[in-house]
C-alpha cells in the first residue's frame, strides 16, 4: 500500500469534480448571459422580443436545413433535390395540416397528414437517391 497511490487517486477524483464544476459553471453563466437579456427585453418591449426570438429560431432551422442539404449534395446532386423535396413535403404538409385543424377542418387535416407520410415514404425509400443517370463524367 503506497501513500502516493492514495494521493494520486484522490487527486484524480478531485480533478474530475473540479472539471465537472467548471463545465457546470460555464453552462450556468452562458445561460444567464443569454436568458437575462431576453427576459429583460420581454418585460420591456414584447414585440421586439418576439421578432428577435422568431429570427433566432428561423436562422437556426435554416442553418440546419442548409447544412444537411450541402451534405446531401456532396453525396449526389440527385440526393440534394430529393432532400429538398422531403423537407418541403414535411414542413409544408405540417403547416397545411395545422392550418386545417385551426380552421376546424379535421378530416382534410387527417388526409393531409396521411399524405405526408405516404409522399415522404416514397421520397425517402422509394426513389434511388444515388443514381446519376450516367452523368459521372460531367
Amino acid at each position: 500500500m503506497s501513500f502516493g497511490k492514495i494521493i494520486k487517486g484522490y487527486g484524480s477524483v478531485f480533478f474530475g469534480l473540479l472539471t465537472f464544476s467548471a463545465i457546470a459553471g460555464v453552462c450556468v453563466l452562458a445561460g444567464i448571459a443569454v436568458a437575462y437579456p431576453l427576459w429583460l427585453l420581454a418585460t420591456v418591449n414584447v414585440s421586439l422580443y418576439t421578432i428577435i426570438s422568431i429570427s433566432i429560431f428561423v436562422c437556426a432551422i435554416l442553418y440546419l436545413l442548409v447544412k444537411k442539404a450541402i451534405k446531401a449534395y456532396k453525396k449526389s446532386p440527385r440526393g440534394l433535390i430529393i432532400s429538398i423535396l422531403k423537407k418541403i413535403t414535411v414542413i409544408g404538409g405540417l403547416i397545411l395540416c395545422v392550418n386545417l385543424v385551426l380552421n376546424f377542418n379535421k378530416i382534410p387535416a387527417l388526409i393531409v397528414l396521411v399524405l405526408i407520410f405516404v409522399i415522404y415514404g416514397f421520397l425517402a425509400f422509394g426513389i434511388d437517391q444515388s443514381k446519376n443517370n450516367g452523368n459521372e463524367g460531367f
